[in-house]
């Protein structure tokens, strides 16, 4: 930044609440920490080499949001940047858990700005579920329990193998925080050039929205992009993949990055980039359901 510091790469939400809740009221910063969580979270059951999930936190607690900034901590990188949950956080490449439902568990934050004599925010999350507040949620597992320092308690647990890859949290006003967090506003954090090449974002099932007690990475919270509809094949054709990098020019970091088959994929948004990536073999229903996503991501950000 301007200032010298720099800024962590986190999810949307997170990166809103460092950047801006001093400026926020309190139920305003319970809002965004509460769909920071669940971005995190959902984020936590992802895996693979391209989408390794949340082992690595930054200086506040929040999950670095690129694959290549997570396996960079896993390869040896800096412990200045590297706030490491355990290997229990991770799947393989990133870690020993052998299940989704890794160890990650949401945090305790501190109330800022105005709010900041009101205590902390202590975080509880149901994973692969939706929930509508405390009434009922829709679990692929039905003995489904919360994790994390926060009070949470559903009313009823409905199956619903749907709804693996989504997470519902619920934050709550506590007295004192859970994690030891460094300074606000002079976190040392990684910037991309820092990191190692590749860039592919992560994807994850789709999850319930704040008004229905549970924010998700997809960001609904401020741009609502419901309404998208299916066309026929000539109305609406998909763009072609982006042209190989010329040999001489490489790509620059900050637009795209070089794949070993010469390609240069652009930095989208997490959903953008899971439908360019993964559509062909998505459901007709589940392209419809990561498209939504997608255009509220992108809409989020021209605001």
């Amino acid at each position: 930044q301007s200032d010298g510091t720099c800024k962590s790469l986190l999810n949307i939400r997170c990166a809103d609440w460092r950047d801006k809740a001093d400026t926020f009221s309190k139920s305003k910063q319970l809002d965004f920490i509460q769909q920071c969580m669940a971005q995190d979270c959902e984020q936590s059951l992802e895996t693979g080499t391209n989408t390794p999930g949340c082992r690595f936190l930054d200086g506040q607690g929040f999950c670095y949001a690129y694959n290549s900034a997570q396996m960079w901590c896993a390869n040896g990188g800096s412990s200045t940047y590297c706030n490491d949950g355990g290997a229990d956080w991770g799947q393989h490449p990133l870690g020993t858990s052998t299940t989704s439902q890794t160890g990650w568990t949401p945090g305790t934050f501190p109330y800022r700005g105005d709010s900041a004599s009101k205590g902390s925010i202590a975080c509880a999350c149901m994973k692969d579920c939706t929930c509508k507040g405390d009434e009922k949620c829709w679990c692929v597992d039905p003995d489904q329990q919360p994790v994390g320092p926060g009070s949470y308690k559903t009313g009823i647990i409905i199956a619903n193998s749907g709804k693996r890859g989504s997470c519902a949290c619920f934050c709550n006003d506590v007295g004192a925080r859970r994690r030891s967090l460094l300074a606000i506003g002079s976190t040392p954090t990684i910037s991309l050039a820092d990191l190692v090449p590749a860039r592919n974002e992560g994807s994850a099932e789709v999850g319930s929205s704040m008004a229905a007690g549970g924010a998700v990475r997809q960001l609904m919270g401020t741009c609502d992009c419901s309404k998208c509809k299916t066309t026929s094949p000539s109305a609406s054709p998909i763009a072609p993949p982006p042209p190989p990098a010329a040999e001489e020019d490489e790509p620059i970091p900050e637009v795209c990055t070089k794949q070993s088959d010469g390609t240069c994929k652009s930095l989208l948004n997490i959903r953008c980039a899971d439908w360019r990536d993964k559509a062909d073999t998505f459901s007709k229903s589940k392209q419809l359901d990561f498209i939504q996503q997608c255009m509220a991501q992108d809409c989020e950000q021209s605001l």
